[in-house]
């Protein structure tokens, strides 16, 4: 077209140079790299989370393992306590089974020395009873009271004992006091002795009197009856305390002879018969020529007591009242 002038409207790129290549780098690489996608970053997620989850599935099997051997502990110290339990039980039965053999033990040996006792001494104890009285720091007072027989000999003691309490758990013990119960005819029989033990405290003093009083009682009791029996119209006995009397009499001739038969106590603790003879006769009958063998006859009994027994010196003195 003339006149008329043509516009070009290719475009023209012009290159901006404003930044230097190096910053034009870095920053196209910022623009890649937060365009791009982050796969390497997913990836390590992933891992993290399966490291956690095998982590958590660890801690699980470790909490069961625990929890596993802790019940196992548990069972165990369960077991071992039932078995020192039963241990313990089974102990302590056995324990109770000697401990019972072994009081039955001591009891038969204890009962057996008490039989062997009784069989020596003629003693037995019926009744054993202490009672605390009094009691101090280091000291102990009580009563113990003991009853028994020996025969037909009855008796209780009283003894008051004071008990000293020492620091290395020992003690001693002695009896302060002494009180004696016994059958009147043995007391008035043997007075002095009782009386003089009672106040000595000797308790084994006075148990020792027991079986020989007993003993020497029973052969006076066999012998006076033994006379009354085969000679009933001139022999009767008679009790007159301290002595028990075998009265031999000639009621024709007025004469009374007596056997009187007690005991005494010599060397502390032996007890003996104290037997002599007594004569009643009129004073008629003494001044006659009879009179020389009626008082001289109970130094002869004496004699023939001692000599041949008591029963050839009764039957002596029967003979004399049969004259």
């Amino acid at each position: 077209m003339e006149g008329s002038s043509e516009i070009d409207l290719t475009p023209v790129y012009h290159q901006i140079n404003n930044f230097p290549s190096s910053e034009t780098d870095h920053f196209t690489e910022n623009i890649q790299h937060s365009i791009q996608p982050k796969i390497p970053e997913v990836e390590s997620t992933d891992k993290r989370l399966s490291e956690l989850t095998q982590l958590e599935a660890d801690v699980k099997r470790l909490e069961a393992a625990i929890k596993r051997k802790e019940y196992d502990r548990n069972s165990s110290r369960a077991q071992n306590i039932e078995t020192s339990l039963k241990t313990n039980e089974l102990a302590d039965a056995e324990n109770k089974r000697k401990s019972i053999d072994v009081i039955y033990a001591e009891t038969e040996s204890l009962k057996h020395k008490l039989e062997i006792t009784e069989y020596i001494t003629g003693i037995t104890l019926t009744h054993s009873e202490c009672k605390i009285t009094e009691k101090g720091e280091n000291f102990l007072k009580y009563l113990r009271v003991i009853k028994g027989e020996c025969g037909e000999i009855q008796f209780q003691l009283e003894l008051e004992v004071l008990e000293i309490l020492k620091s290395d758990t020992s003690s001693t013990a002695e009896i302060v006091e002494m009180k004696v119960n016994v059958e009147q005819h043995f007391y008035y029989s043997l007075k002095d002795a009782v009386d003089r033990l009672s106040a000595e405290k000797s308790a084994q003093g006075f148990l020792r009197l027991l079986e020989p009083y007993q003993r020497w009682c029973s052969v006076r009791d066999k012998t006076f009856s033994h006379f009354q029996e085969k000679y009933p119209d001139i022999v009767k006995v008679h009790m007159d305390m301290p002595y028990q009397c075998l009265i031999i009499s000639n009621l024709s001739k007025n004469w009374h002879f007596s056997v009187n038969w007690g005991f005494q106590v010599k060397n502390q603790y032996m007890v003996e018969p104290d037997i002599n003879l007594g004569i009643k006769v009129p004073e008629t009958v003494l001044e006659s020529n009879q009179k020389n063998v009626l008082t001289s006859f109970p130094a002869t009994f004496d004699l023939m007591l001692h000599e041949y027994g008591i029963e050839r010196a009764i039957n002596s003195v029967i003979h004399l009242a049969q004259l």
